[in-house]
């Protein structure tokens, strides 16, 4: 090894030891107060997201936007459950 691949070696072992190990990591999947209210907000999205195709292809284009409004709605508050971490 030569004088310039060891101090490389050494300019870049500081790099490698900031990083933080997987272990270390915050959990993708968080299991808070709020973690069941989300699962039915997300449930009641997904089905009101469906219900609006539907309506919209089949009957009124007005009442299948207001349920997408509607579905919206729910997965906003959702987001922010979880963006605030509440």
């Amino acid at each position: 090894m030569t004088d310039f691949d060891k101090k490389e070696a050494e300019a870049q072992a500081p790099l490698y030891e900031l990083h933080r190990h997987r272990h270390e990591l915050e959990p993708i999947r968080d299991q808070g107060p709020t973690f069941v209210l989300r699962q039915w907000l997300n449930g009641i999205f997904l089905v009101g997201a469906v219900a609006g195709i539907v309506v919209t292809l089949a009957y009124s284009r007005d009442m299948g936007i207001y349920l997408f409004l509607g579905a919206g709605a729910l997965k906003f508050i959702e987001l922010s459950l979880r963006m605030l971490k509440l």
